[in-house]
């Protein structure tokens, strides 16, 4: 009997880069994300003539940028890692010019200190919940644009603990890290997380954790090939 290929899924969104990485080693790729990301119907474009300059730290924001005569008062918007900032310009194409792009390997500690150098009043348009050290910025005003909120449970990946094969749990977040800890045995997968603060939110009884040097689909696909596809 025939032997399917190797299962690996994906904690997120799908991502066509993520998935032709890992399709690159062989891999069946699933998607399953864990937060549900909900729109907020109330929120209004910023008056005319108060921000010069906006913050956004994800593609879910960046998709909810909102519209208005106020995106000719913008010098910047400074976002963190190109997807992002290609999604912001696709979604308004007369800032692709003033996008300023931090490397996704950025801290939030770093960008805040760039914006706190900013003249005049700067608006970081985000979810809920957010990054904090950009929110208690003096010059930082918030418009909340979505809500993440974290699924229930993983229960429907149980199937693919019974298979041929052991699958492969990618992990991109510290609530993913939680999710799966509670919902499924973690024993049975092979396990890789997005970065080093990610695998810190697994249990200690989680070993021989593959961890990406650098939040791409490049760096993940390196880590599971150094750890071994088995």
């Amino acid at each position: 009997m025939t032997r399917g290929p190797p299962v690996a899924v994906l904690l997120r969104d799908p991502s066509p880069a993520y998935e032709a990485a890992l399709q690159a080693l062989g891999f069946l790729v699933v998607f399953r994300p864990v937060l549900d990301i909900i729109g907020r119907a109330d929120v209004q474009a910023p008056r005319r003539g108060v921000y010069g300059a906006a913050v956004v730290t994800s593609a879910n924001a960046a998709k909810r940028f909102p519209a208005g005569a106020w995106l000719d008062d913008l010098r910047q918007v400074y976002v963190i890692g190109k997807a992002t900032g290609d999604v912001l310009a696709q979604a308004h194409p007369s800032l692709r010019d003033r996008v300023v792009i931090h490397s996704q390997a950025s801290t939030a500690a770093a960008l805040a200190a760039e914006l706190s150098a900013v003249d005049g009043p700067v608006l970081f348009v985000c979810g809920d919940p957010h990054r904090t050290e950009i929110s208690l910025l003096s010059n930082v005003d918030d418009l909340v644009v979505y809500e993440s909120r974290p699924a229930e449970s993983l229960d429907d990946l149980l199937r693919f603990e019974t298979g041929d094969s052991r699958p492969w749990l990618v992990i991109f977040s510290p609530v993913g890290a939680a999710l799966a800890s509670t919902t499924l045995n973690i024993d049975r997968w092979n396990l890789a997380t997005i970065g080093p603060t990610t695998a810190s939110a697994l249990p200690p009884a989680a070993t021989g954790v593959a961890v990406a040097r650098q939040p791409t689909a490049e760096a993940l696909a390196d880590a599971i090939r150094a750890n071994g596809i088995r």
